[in-house]
């Protein structure tokens, strides 16, 4: 299975709107696009409030989710902090580490408080992970693919993309493969080598790393900074996860990949000794940064560090500045950028302390006021020179006139 089975749309286009197979003079300029959750809540994405109500109905999550808004007094706890809950106490509870051990003894009074015991805490962690997935089956990625390719798709007249995804959701990766089809440029994500798995591709870091200039340009790269659904377990024939080394795949057959995420799941029942710590297909929840240590993870994360140091041009869509790990590279990019920073930013809220660049700018007032051509768009004038248009990602929007009436597009090529 490939994307083309995911939106067979794309490839029945045939060669009414492809373009030439590659171009005698590549952009000189590359944009980083990094995407939240409202570029794919249009396609029919469950958003957190979604996930934390399923999460709300099942007995040890919901337990646990209760007790963490009673204990801290706060109803902002959501299925993020349970699935942390639940990968802390599992870890806690096998680690043979010093410190996990040493904490043994506090973690017995949680669970006595959850009324579970390890083994359904452990069961409960895998269980969460596929009904996650499951939340995300009301998406028709033929139909959704169109409103993301068409925001993106004039970005390539001018740059290439470096396109960054904190979603576990394929829409992006459809979308990108879109841009790719039918614009003759070729992508990139890191998963190249073919493994023992049907429809399979491991990750190379050698080439992500060191990509070689005999190779081609590289017009578009893509990555899943948080984890994908598509992303699947392997290891040396499917054996136990302590006695071979466990890697995740790349695959886009969503259902091969949800048989390798219940494969885990026995393994973990049977043996409390396999360790999955690092393997997760979905990075979710509190300190996210310890669990980025693994493939492709860690190399993405490095690459998003990596392009906003290098690329003054940024378009944000649909982040709502939740994760501090993101947020730290965003103020880098305005402390090594300055003034040369160009951004573009597509969000719902019209609140412009809601905005992303000025909850990163944290204190520094962007001083922004409503441009004066469009209702729904606002400008900054102080630092970094930002564009935020309102109303989020919809499939009956369209951005590109809007951009070029705000002259950023312009103010993009120098």
């Amino acid at each position: 299975m490939s994307l083309d089975d995911l939106a067979p749309s794309i490839a029945l286009l045939g060669n009414s709107e492809r373009g030439p197979e590659g171009f005698p003079n590549p952009p000189a300029f590359r944009l980083t696009v990094l995407l939240g959750a409202g570029s794919s809540l249009y396609a029919k994405a469950p958003s957190t409030e979604d996930l934390t109500r399923m999460v709300e109905r099942r007995q040890v999550g919901g337990a646990i989710l209760r007790a963490l808004r009673s204990r801290f007094e706060s109803q902002s706890a959501n299925f993020e902090d349970v699935l942390h809950v639940l990968e802390e106490l599992d870890s806690l509870a096998t680690s043979s580490d010093r410190a996990p051990t040493m904490l043994r003894g506090f973690v017995r009074p949680i669970l006595s408080e959850v009324g579970a015991s390890h083994g359904e805490i452990r069961n409960e962690r895998f269980e969460l992970m596929e009904a996650i997935a499951e939340e995300f089956d009301m998406i028709n990625y033929d139909s959704s693919w169109r409103p993301l390719y068409n925001l993106l798709k004039p970005r390539l007249d001018i740059f290439d993309l470096d396109i960054f995804t904190l979603n576990y959701d394929l829409v992006s990766d459809v979308a990108t493969y879109a841009l790719s089809m039918l614009s003759g440029k070729k992508w990139f994500d890191g998963f190249g080598q073919m493994v023992y798995m049907r429809d399979a591709s491991g990750f190379r870091a050698d080439q992500y790393a060191n990509w070689r200039p005999g190779w081609g340009h590289v017009y578009l790269t893509h990555a899943h900074l948080h984890g994908a659904l598509s992303y699947a377990y392997y290891g040396s024939d499917m054996r136990m996860a302590h006695s071979a080394p466990l890697e995740l795949v790349y695959t886009a057959n969503l259902a091969a990949a949800r048989e390798t995420w219940a494969w885990a799941r026995r393994v973990a029942l049977a043996d409390p000794k396999a360790d999955f710590r690092g393997v997760i297909p979905i990075v979710s929840g509190l300190r996210k940064m310890e669990k980025l240590s693994a493939q492709p993870f860690a190399n993405y994360y490095a690459g998003l560090a990596q392009a906003l140091s290098k690329s003054p041009y940024l378009m944000i869509v649909g982040y709502g500045a939740g994760d501090e790990h993101i947020n730290y590279w965003l103020r880098e990019f305005t402390h090594i950028h300055n003034e040369n920073a160009r951004v573009v930013e597509i969000r719902k809220s019209a609140d412009s302390e809601q905005f992303t660049m000025q909850r990163a700018a944290a204190a520094y007032d962007l001083k922004w006021h409503k441009y004066k051509r469009l209702n729904d768009a606002y400008i900054s004038d102080a630092g970094i020179r930002c564009l935020t248009i309102t109303g989020g990602l919809t499939a009956d929007r369209e951005f590109n006139q809007r951009l070029i009436n705000a002259q950023f597009t312009g103010a993009l090529r120098y």
